[in-house]
């Protein structure tokens, strides 16, 4: 019955059309009905795999071709045709690495042969493969990220066990929908209506029962976003530029009353120094500013956040956590180094900050973020369990298009929501941006202008049950497939006994 669904055409377009939706908020639908025909590909026995890794190179294709960007890199001294190469090599690997996850999971899944234990067998094993490929150091396609920022009530269910439970939901209600079309004589259609209901209103009920603001714990926080391309940003007179950019707009930003200004990250373009060029700056307004520039630990290069007091002192720092491969660190330097070295414009591999950092400007403690920090959770949940009061996200996002900044900002919406903070984001290129705990993007910068911005977010120490208890769902929902894969198998021994 199911076959005549299982086209690949159909697999394509489905994985290709929720590859559309991270980031562009009246997307979101697609996600509750795209994985469907994934969820179809797994009843039966023959081309599983293939047909998950049909689905997941589209999906992971799609959402991802933004990587395409990286050409030209000619300004790297690398030929134009060469660049092309490299940046659709790079792509399409990284397509590959989600195409082979969801074959994985379609495989895996299907070995599973009763429906119902089918279906929370694969909603478990999902959820299991996306929290294990976020330890690795390529993770950026949640399936939460599907519904951000259009569907931040139902997003409110990541204040449970962060964004593994809206990517639970939306497998779920997909599943039952699949079940519906095959087995068309029962509940599942009126089942799959009611889960999707269920998961908005448990979303509204997180949203308005949360602990308002107070007025004493109002924050003005000023945002440089300077908009100096990477080709320019690291000759000398991009950097003279950057500089005249990041002093006129913090002298700005003072002027209008911040209380803590942000630059984006690699900002200073430089290692930092005590004498810097906003010193002079600071020493006269006194304002508090957070400083993107390179530094050393352990003499290893390193992407940080420098907090900087009102005369300029250093009060705290915040070291990337996850660092981007062949942009930022070379792996295999040993035999790659030589060669990938060329498509980075620093002199040398970055090493990585640990978990967990505790970072502070000179008032209150604060969560932080660099760049690719934002699609793990774990790095915010740690500084939030710590104390932090609300977010920084520093960024580049050069050379990529505004599809990939809205992405980029999706995944802070995430954060913001799982955590309860305010979040305020700094970039270089665009799109700087003020979100709510609520989710809801209280104001965001054009792309590619120079600009500043004065926010008014509202600290918080509130504990949602993510931040009071992490990721609990996840092992949860491992030991549920380990289960249900276990009565599988002890049901087939005892049929062939």
């Amino acid at each position: 019955m199911h076959g005549r669904w299982l086209h690949p055409t159909l697999l394509l377009l489905a994985g290709a059309l929720l590859g559309l939706t991270p980031g562009v908020a009246w997307l979101w639908l697609l996600g509750w009905v795209a994985l469907v025909p994934l969820w179809w590909g797994t009843f039966g026995r023959k081309r599983v795999f293939r047909r998950g890794m049909l689905w997941g190179a589209a999906y992971h294709g799609v959402a991802l071709s933004w990587i395409v960007h990286l050409h030209p890199l000619t300004w790297l001294g690398i030929p134009w045709a060469l660049s092309l190469v490299i940046a659709i090599t790079i792509w399409l690997l990284v397509t590959l690495w989600g195409a082979v996850l969801v074959g994985s999971w379609a495989w895996a899944t299907s070995r599973v042969t009763q429906p119902i234990r089918r279906l929370f067998a694969g909603v478990a094993l999902w959820c299991t493969l996306e929290t294990l490929a976020s330890f690795t150091p390529l993770w950026w396609t949640t399936l939460a990220l599907t519904q951000s920022p259009g569907n931040p009530t139902f997003l409110h269910l990541g204040q449970l066990s962060g964004s593994v439970t809206p990517t639970a939901w939306l497998m779920l209600v997909n599943g039952v929908l699949a079940l519906a079309v095959i087995y068309p004589r029962n509940i599942m259609l009126p089942l799959a209506l009611g889960l999707f209901f269920l998961g908005q209103s448990l979303g509204w009920f997180f949203q308005v029962t949360a602990v308002r603001e107070r007025v004493l714990a109002y924050l003005p926080v000023g945002i440089i976003q300077p908009n100096i391309p990477n080709p320019q940003r690291f000759t000398p007179l991009g950097r003279t530029e950057m500089e005249q950019r990041l002093r006129s707009g913090y002298e700005a930003l003072a002027r209008q009353g911040a209380e803590v200004i942000i630059t984006p990250e690699g900002a200073l373009g430089q290692e930092f120094t005590a004498n810097h060029a906003l010193t002079s700056s600071i020493q006269q307004w006194h304002v508090p500013l957070v400083l993107g520039a390179y530094g050393r630990r352990d003499g290893q290069l390193t992407n940080s956040l420098f907090f900087l007091d009102g005369t300029g002192d250093v009060v705290s720092r915040y070291d990337k956590v996850k660092i981007v491969p062949l942009g930022e660190f070379i792996p295999l330097e040993r035999w790659l180094g030589n060669w990938v070295r060329r498509i980075s414009a620093l002199p040398e591999s970055q090493v990585a900050g640990g978990m967990p950092q505790s970072v502070r400007t000179p008032s209150n403690p604060v969560i932080a973020g660099i760049c690719y920090d934002s699609a793990f959770a774990p790095i915010f949940h740690a500084q939030a369990q710590a104390g932090g009061e609300w977010i920084i996200t520093a960024a580049n996002n050069d050379p990529y298009p505004p599809r990939m900044m809205r992405q980029h900002q999706a995944q802070d919406v995430l954060r913001a929501i799982e955590t309860d903070r305010w979040l305020v984001r700094a970039t270089n290129t665009g799109i700087s941006g003020v979100i709510s705990p609520r989710g809801h993007i209280m104001w965001q910068a054009e792309p590619y202008q120079y600009l500043t911005h004065l926010a008014r977010i509202y600290r918080r120490t509130t504990q949602t049950l993510y931040v009071r208890y992490g990721d609990w769902l996840t092992p949860g929902l491992m030991g549920m497939f380990i289960l249900v894969f276990g009565i599988q198998k002890y049901g087939n021994c005892r049929r062939s006994m």
